[in-house]
């Protein structure tokens, strides 16, 4: 399984962002201070100018230390992360939000593990089902042919018996 397609590594990246934000002080950063802590990069700091969004900063700041995948990564995870309103960007400043706060007591981690274990769960528990299903039709199946065995003796029974209505 490759790094890119590693959901937890994903997943990582996001919780690494917000834990970041929650250890400062005032929960804010710039963001080259973030892609500097996350990759273990020393990227100088940037002049501070306007940037009206994450296209705007990643386009015009030299992150020539970084891979481009690794840019790719953060830029996207920093979208989702502002999509979801769990930080705010204002001048190349990231403010973690509220909703961002509480996440970060939830983690994108543990989230992703009881989500795959309830799904575990679920699939065991319907192959259970399906198994005591299959055999709960054998045995319907087998009280029914007895049952219509039964049946077609005693009226075989009832027939060659001789009745007398005559009384």
């Amino acid at each position: 399984m490759t790094e890119d397609k590693d959901i937890k590594n994903n997943y990582k990246l996001l919780d690494d962002i917000i834990d970041f934000l929650i250890l400062k002080d005032n929960y804010s950063s710039e963001i080259i201070d973030i892609i500097n802590h996350i990759y273990h990069t020393h990227l100088k700091p940037i002049e501070k100018e306007k940037y009206d969004s994450i296209e705007d900063f990643f386009n015009n700041v030299d992150l020539s230390n970084v891979e481009n995948n690794k840019k790719l990564k953060i830029r996207f995870a920093l979208i989702y992360l502002i999509s979801e309103k769990l930080i705010i960007i204002n001048n190349s400043i990231v403010t973690i939000t509220y909703l961002g706060i509480v996440k970060h007591s939830e983690g994108f981690i543990k989230e992703y593990d009881r989500y795959s274990s309830d799904k575990t769960r679920l699939i065991n528990v319907e192959n259970f089902q399906k198994r005591n299903a299959r055999d709960m039709f054998w045995i319907t199946l087998l009280i029914m042919v007895g049952t219509l065995v039964a049946a077609i003796y005693y009226l075989l029974e009832m027939l060659s018996t001789p009745y007398c209505f005559c009384k």
